[in-house]
């Protein structure tokens, strides 16, 4: 599981959760409203319009794949995206984290929580490490865990909930370690790429309340998950490993690959040069280093509005 940079949680983009993020807030509408929430979130039904703003080489249009290489001049037909600190931005928890953690535990277990919020953090740090020590024994490399089972490990009464309420626990348990938000200039981009039909996916060293996460912050924009293709969605926990490994990015080549998308015609935006942008590129893709702050560091890299003007002039 690769080291979420700054989102809580156990899984690369999220296994902060066993260092910092500890607690949630109210995640879903539905844990809200005390309804129990699909496996996955709902999706919004987003129809794209005709009109097209980005120069489009019938994007989403299957060819027959040709020998194309990473260059600045090849348009791109396919575009991946991290989750978090691309997608959705991460930042402080709330400030009243430690009275959520507390109301957390009485409202599912009826108690007082047996661990602090930092106790929590050390326990499934230690639980994950250790999980992580255990797969790259057995030889994977980049290993990725279950949340749901360190965070059973850690506090027992969890494990004893039913699937439903241990889903929003997560959530909600989540939410008091950080606070996300779709990142400034994402929407829009997003929609004018579904309009221009490229075909889009994410590729996110994730669990499964990520999915959740991530389709709040769509809806909030009138937005949804289904504008990534299902077959271009890698969500680290459901496959065991994780980013940077070489195998993520090839198991998305190949799938684009049939479609008639060459690697040089796919493009990778993401926040970190370790997980997305150096994988991205040794696997012939091209790469966009997502900056949510600050000027970019060369011809590609930048915020969102940034990735926009390059798409608009051609890639």
């Amino acid at each position: 599981m690769a080291r979420a940079r700054g989102a809580p949680g156990p899984a690369g983009d999220s296994v902060a959760a066993g260092r910092g993020a500890l607690a949630g807030g109210r995640g879903l509408c539905a844990a809200l409203a005390g309804r129990r929430p699909p496996s996955e979130p709902r999706e919004k039904i987003f129809r794209p319009r005709p009109a097209s703003r980005f120069p489009r080489g019938q994007a989403g249009r299957p060819q027959p794949a040709s020998p194309v290489m990473a260059s600045p001049n090849v348009i791109p037909r396919a575009i991946i995206f991290d989750v978090y600190g691309t997608l959705l931005e991460v930042s402080a928890p709330p400030p009243d984290a430690d009275a959520r953690w507390r109301r957390l535990f009485q409202e599912y277990f009826g108690a007082e929580p047996a661990l602090s919020r930092v106790d929590f953090s050390l326990r499934t740090a230690r639980i994950v490490a250790r999980q992580h020590a255990e797969a790259k024994a057995r030889g994977i490399a980049r290993p990725e865990i279950q949340w749901p089972v360190v965070v059973a490990e850690a506090v027992p009464e969890f494990g004893r909930l039913e699937a439903g309420d241990q889903m929003r626990f997560q959530i909600e348990q989540m939410r008091v370690g950080r606070s996300l938000r779709l990142a400034d200039g994402a929407a829009d981009c997003l929609r004018e790429l579904a309009e221009d039909e490229r075909i889009l996916g994410v590729a996110s060293n994730s669990q499964a309340y990520t999915l959740h996460e991530l389709g709040d912050a769509l809806a909030a924009a009138g937005l949804g998950l289904d504008l990534f293709h299902p077959e271009l969605r890698f969500w680290s926990f459901a496959h065991g490993f994780s980013k940077p490994d070489p195998h993520v990015f090839s198991i998305l080549t190949a799938r684009l690959e049939a479609r008639g998308i060459a690697p040089g015609e796919i493009l990778m935006v993401g926040d970190r040069l370790d997980n997305d942008v150096e994988p991205a590129r040794a696997h012939g893709w091209q790469s966009w280093h997502l900056l949510l702050r600050g000027p970019g560091s060369g011809s590609r890299s930048g915020n969102w509005r940034d990735l926009r003007a390059w798409l608009n002039r051609g890639g």
